[in-house]
C-alpha cells in the first residue's frame, strides 16, 4: 500500500476509541495492518497500533506531530468519532491514492457532506462553506502538516481554517476534489455527548451521556437550516440565533 489510515483520537475519549476500532476497524480487517491511532495518551486493550504523542500542544499542532512520524505521500485521514459503518474498498482506496498522485491532488474528500449534487468522480469542490474539512478523506501528508502548523488551534478553529490555504480557481479549489466512497457513516459524539442516532447497545459500557432530545433538536435545527441557506443569509440567521442564545463554535 502507498498511503497509511490515520485515525486520531484522544485519551478523554477512550470509550470513543475503542467502539470505534469495534465497529469499524473490525469491518476492514486487511486495512489493520497500515492503520495507526494517534492520541495524547496510551490506550489499554485498543487492538490496533498505537502512537503516543503527549506534548502540551494545541490539537493541530498534535495532530501534524503525528503526522510527521508517517513515511508515507498520502494518508487516508479519519477521527475516531466519526464510526464507519460500512465496509472500505481498499481497491477503490488505492485507485485514488493513486489518481491524487498522478494529478497532484491534495485533498480528495470521500464523504459528500456538505451536500453537492455535482460531488463525486474526483470532480473539483466548490468555493464553499466547510467544502474542505476534517471528515473522512485522503490527504497529501505534507501539505496538511503545513496547514496545521501554521493554524496551530484546536478542531474547530483548524476545520474553518482549512480552505484559506487552497487557492480559488474560478470559485473551485485548486487541487481539491470529491470522490463519494463512504455513504454509511455515524457522526456519533457531538460536544461531547453521543449523538442520538448511535444505537444506546453500542454503547452500553460508556459513562459518556446521550444527548438529550431538546439537544439533538437544537443541534439538528442549526444544521437544517445551515444546509438550506446561502452563505449570505447563514451569516445575518446566525447572528441573531446567537443572540437568542444558540451558541456556534464557529
Amino acid at each position: 500500500m502507498n498511503y497509511c489510515i490515520t485515525v486520531f483520537g484522544c485519551k478523554k475519549y477512550e470509550d470513543v476509541a475503542h467502539i470505534f476500532v469495534k465497529e469499524t476497524i473490525s469491518l476492514n480487517e486487511e486495512l489493520i495492518s497500515n492503520s495507526v491511532f494517534f492520541s495524547d495518551g496510551f490506550i489499554p486493550d485498543l487492538k490496533m497500533n498505537q502512537l503516543v504523542i503527549d506534548d502540551n500542544i494545541s490539537w493541530s499542532a498534535r495532530v501534524a506531530k503525528s503526522l510527521e512520524t508517517v513515511e508515507h505521500d498520502y494518508i487516508l485521514f479519519l477521527l475516531d468519532d466519526y464510526f464507519l459503518i460500512k465496509k472500505l474498498d481498499a481497491a477503490k482506496i488505492e485507485m485514488l491514492v493513486n489518481w491524487s498522485s498522478k494529478l497532484d491532488i491534495n485533498y480528495c474528500r470521500l464523504v459528500n457532506i456538505p451536500k453537492d449534487n455535482r460531488f463525486g468522480n474526483m470532480m473539483p469542490l466548490p468555493v464553499n462553506p466547510y467544502s474542505i474539512n476534517l471528515q473522512p478523506a485522503i490527504w497529501n501528508r505534507k501539505l496538511l502538516i503545513s496547514i496545521l502548523n501554521h493554524v496551530d488551534s484546536n478542531p474547530w478553529v483548524t476545520e474553518t481554517s482549512l480552505p484559506n490555504y487552497f487557492v480559488n480557481e474560478q470559485n473551485f479549489y485548486k487541487r481539491a476534489v470529491g470522490f463519494n466512497l463512504i455513504d454509511g457513516y455515524l457522526n456519533a459524539v457531538i460536544k461531547g455527548k453521543w449523538s442520538r442516532r448511535v444505537p444506546n447497545v453500542l454503547f452500553m459500557d460508556s459513562k459518556r451521556p446521550k444527548m438529550n432530545r431538546f439537544e439533538w433538536f437544537n443541534y439538528r435545527t442549526k444544521s437544517i437550516l445551515s444546509d438550506s441557506l446561502n452563505p449570505y443569509f447563514k451569516s445575518i440567521l446566525k447572528n441573531i440565533l446567537k443572540k437568542i442564545g444558540f451558541n456556534f463554535y464557529s
